[in-house]
């Protein structure tokens, strides 16, 4: 994080979901999971300035399919903090994007928690992450998680975070076809496919899965598609979906050639398939 007086530089990292269960509905309209999520080496990058004049918030994201202004929750995170400690400041938020929208990988929600993070700077207000992990959950199920963003498994319905061991920084391949897939319609598939819960497959210790594949993969066969090629080509020890899709995660073996790998996923599902090799953070 990078501050001066009157303006912040934030970069956070995207997620995965290493595994993910559906544990059923709860009263109030979400429902009750169980997910190991850990960072990788994929930022957007927030920048909050103050600017002169009343208390107003202007927010700009120049990238196809992400709002701006009021519908984009970097701007509601930004009112929530103010209602929170009672400051307030005319304020522009400028976001880049890297993590592609309806991805899976928690690319909104990283950049609510942003804002949390530099207004919580650039205010002087100095809290605690318990703190801001609380406005969090006002936001969205798993914005608590980007205010630390370290391994951890996050239950509830995403906002109780428990500390989990750091993982190795295993080499990883995103993948993500050029469409995405909205949250609730992911876990409204789920609920009428009837609880079908995925067997776990373990890399080092750790199982990996994650429920919501059925019920996606059911409608958008291509992703299923696409998982069986990856897990099929040398150098790969396992793919898997995170969160509700439409990313593709695979984790490579060291030795693995992840250019050819990324020529070869491109010449199967498509010049338009967007990749990101990275690591585990």
């Amino acid at each position: 994080m990078v501050a001066t007086p009157d303006s912040v530089r934030i970069n956070i990292p995207a997620k995965i979901n290493l595994n993910l269960r559906v544990e059923g509905l709860r009263a109030d309209g979400y429902h009750e999971v169980a997910t190991l999520m850990t960072p990788v080496d994929l930022y957007d990058t927030v920048e909050i300035r103050r600017r002169p004049g009343p208390p107003e918030i202007s927010l700009d994201c120049p990238h196809p399919g992400v709002p701006a202004g009021e519908e984009n929750l970097a701007c509601l995170a930004a009112r929530v903090f103010c209602e929170e400690t009672g400051w307030s400041a005319g304020l522009s938020i400028q976001i880049e994007k890297r993590v592609p929208p309806g991805a899976g990988l928690g690319g909104g929600s990283s950049n609510a928690a942003a804002v949390l993070l530099g207004l919580n700077r650039l205010s002087g207000q100095r809290l605690h992450a318990h703190h801001l992990e609380a406005m969090a959950a006002r936001l969205g199920s798993d914005v608590p998680w980007f205010i630390r963003a370290e391994t951890a498994l996050c239950k509830g319905r995403g906002e109780i975070l428990e500390a989990a061991p750091r993982l190795p920084s295993w080499p990883l391949l995103l993948v993500k076809p050029p469409f995405g897939i909205p949250t609730p319609w992911a876990y409204r598939a789920w609920d009428i496919m009837g609880d079908p819960q995925q067997p776990s497959r373990n890399i080092e210790g750790i199982p990996v899965f994650n429920d919501l594949e059925p019920p996606v993969m059911e409608k958008y066969v291509f992703l299923s598609a696409l998982k069986n090629w990856l897990e099929s080509r040398p150098g790969v020890r396992l793919a898997a979906m995170s969160g509700s899709g439409s990313t593709l995660f695979a984790i490579l073996e060291e030795s693995a050639n992840t250019g050819a790998l990324i020529r070869d996923a491109r010449a199967f599902a498509g010049s338009t398939l967007w990749t990101h090799p990275g690591r585990l953070l």
